[in-house]
């Protein structure tokens, strides 16, 4: 084979990966470690490196109640799981605005998430060393499990749905009944009435009766 012939191969094949490695980040979720800063007691800053099962096992019990159904619970997770999901997408996906990271913030080799706690200004009641065994149940239990959008919607970058809560939503999931999916849709739509957890990075999250999809792949 002469070299003309194999550059041009080569060419066709990288043309064909490049296409694949797109196609299929519409719907992966992302890897590595959630990267957090954290405000501390007397004001200063701390910066954390946590994987994302982890991140939800210090999260979910300080959100929702550890004493609730274990299916309330597994709501809880699966709504925090989406919303780490989809800033961490942002984040390498460099999205730009209205499709980008709203919650990012540092630069070069410190970029991190808005900080945390809420209780100190930030937006996720992260707790350090606050696991518990009834919420790190619920979270092992929806291992990966997150929403995903039917089709990409335009002008997005993925399939990602980043549920956003605030203070009534975890109430809502609890009043629910059947399964944490079932719950996690009463809780937004309440019977078909649409429920806004306070939207933000210019997302709307909405729940109809069959988008988004849930899925652990």
């Amino acid at each position: 084979m002469d070299k003309p012939m194999r550059i041009i191969i080569v060419l066709i094949a990288s043309f064909y990966l490049l296409v694949s490695f797109f196609t299929s980040a519409q719907a992966i979720f992302p890897a590595g470690n959630h990267l957090f800063r954290y405000i501390q007691s007397n004001g200063s800053y701390a910066y954390y490196s946590s994987n994302k099962e982890t991140y939800i096992k210090n999260t979910l019990p300080n959100e929702w109640i550890a004493s609730w159904p274990s299916e309330t619970l597994k709501a809880g997770a699966v709504i925090i799981r989406s919303g780490v999901y989809w800033r961490q997408n942002r984040s390498l996906l460099g999205s730009l605005w209205p499709n980008n990271n709203c919650y990012q913030t540092g630069s070069g080799g410190t970029i991190s998430y808005v900080t945390v706690p809420n209780s100190r200004g930030g937006y996720e009641e992260w707790l350090p060393n606050s696991m518990q065994s009834s919420t790190n149940a619920a979270t092992n239990n929806t291992a990966f499990y997150h929403p995903e959008r039917v089709s990409l919607p335009s002008g997005r970058p993925d399939k990602l749905v980043g549920l956003r809560y605030n203070s009534t939503i975890q109430n809502r999931t609890n009043s629910g009944s059947g399964g944490w999916i079932a719950k996690i849709r009463y809780a937004y739509l309440n019977l078909g009435s649409p429920y806004d957890p306070n939207v933000q990075c210019s997302q709307i999250d909405d729940q109809t009766s069959s988008d988004p999809l849930y899925t652990n792949q």
